[in-house]
């Protein structure tokens, strides 16, 4: 596949003819980041009108590959861009990555609403939030710099498992994903799984509507393997709360299948409303 990091000089170089700035929010900028270094495989780019469409029928990519919900890039912009032009994209007003524009796209949003969520009930925040995002979406080639890629280690071990992938690290292993504190639940779940797997991976989601500080979060993990002598690893990664239940579910396992763990255990309410 294209290489997705780019450095920042690189950016620049390919986006200098143009000043017009694509601006992304938090969950953009999460997909970028998961796009761009292999975690979305067989994603490579943002969803276009194709895509969508081989999506909400079959759950499949134009190439046949499962994937359960398309990964948007919403454009706010009133103005024109070129095609095949490279444009700057930013968030929080940093330079995040780019563009290379090849076309703007609409959807039937009802249509989407209930394949994705199963409701097009506004009570539901997905569908509450999606339907007031805008109407247009971008067709493109991303790519994001290297200079803004996550420097926690947490989220450096999972890349590091992800590239290099040692067998003994990953033979007859398990993740157990987690937005929450550890508690008894978990405990007697992690100490279930310690017998059956040769690897326990410990996986903290962040997303930015966490309840909980990720520090703590790790902090929480830290003293109960040190405490209870429960031997797994913990490595991060950061998803949108996209809150689709099962199809949310896949992405996750997908994520965690990409970067190199063999099992997934699934959470009784995973990524459920209520």
């Amino acid at each position: 596949t294209k290489q997705k990091v780019l450095s920042l000089a690189k950016i620049y170089n390919l986006t200098q003819t143009n000043k017009i700035f694509i601006d992304i929010d938090h969950d953009d900028f999460i997909n970028l980041l998961n796009i761009c270094v292999g975690f979305y495989k067989p994603i490579y780019n943002f969803s276009n009108f194709s895509d969508v469409q081989s999506i909400l029928k079959k759950n499949k990519i134009l190439n046949n590959k499962n994937w359960t919900i398309p990964i948007l890039l919403k454009c706010k912009l009133k103005k024109k861009l070129k095609k095949n032009q490279y444009y700057i994209i930013k968030f929080k007003n940093k330079i995040v990555g780019c563009l290379k524009f090849k076309d703007l796209f609409e959807i039937d949003k009802k249509k989407f609403t209930k394949k994705i969520f199963g409701t097009l009930n506004k009570s539901h925040p997905g569908v509450e939030r999606f339907l007031k995002s805008g109407r247009h979406f971008f067709d493109g080639e991303c790519y994001i710099s290297k200079e803004l890629i996550p420097k926690n280690k947490y989220f450096k071990k999972a890349l590091s498992i992800y590239k290099n992938k040692k067998k003994s690290d990953l033979e007859n292993s398990v993740a157990f994903s987690t937005r929450n504190i550890c508690h008894k639940g978990h405990e007697f779940i992690l100490n279930y799984l310690k017998f059956k797997y040769k690897n326990l991976f410990i996986v903290l989601i962040q997303t930015p509507e966490n309840k909980y500080d990720p520090n703590f979060l790790i902090k929480s993990y830290e003293y109960l393997k040190k405490i209870k002598k429960v031997p797994y690893k913990i490595i991060q990664i950061y998803l949108p709360l996209f809150l689709a239940g099962p199809k949310e579910a896949f992405i996750q396992s997908k994520v965690i299948s990409n970067i190199g763990i063999k099992t997934f255990l699934v959470g009784r309410d995973h990524a459920g409303v209520k």
